[in-house]
């Protein structure tokens, strides 16, 4: 099973997920901390933690159409 977190910038998805499970997750006051997709594993269920919609500031167009994607 697979749960994605997905939402606006700065709003607290990676906060909740270090929350439900424990697992060492980069947090920052500013957005733009995930920048990449990242996936915890726990148990049988995946949780996947993707970078916020509205901020893509320094990333290339390749990894921006990737996270569209």
């Amino acid at each position: 099973m697979e749960f994605v977190f997905v939402g606006r910038s700065n709003v607290g998805k990676s906060s909740v997920i270090r929350q439900l499970t424990g697992k060492r997750v980069l947090v920052g006051r500013r957005p733009g901390v995930t920048r990449k997709i990242s996936r915890y594993h726990c148990g049988k269920i995946d949780i996947v933690d993707m970078p916020g919609f509205g901020f893509m500031a320094g990333v290339s167009r390749e990894a921006q159409e990737h996270v569209k994607t």
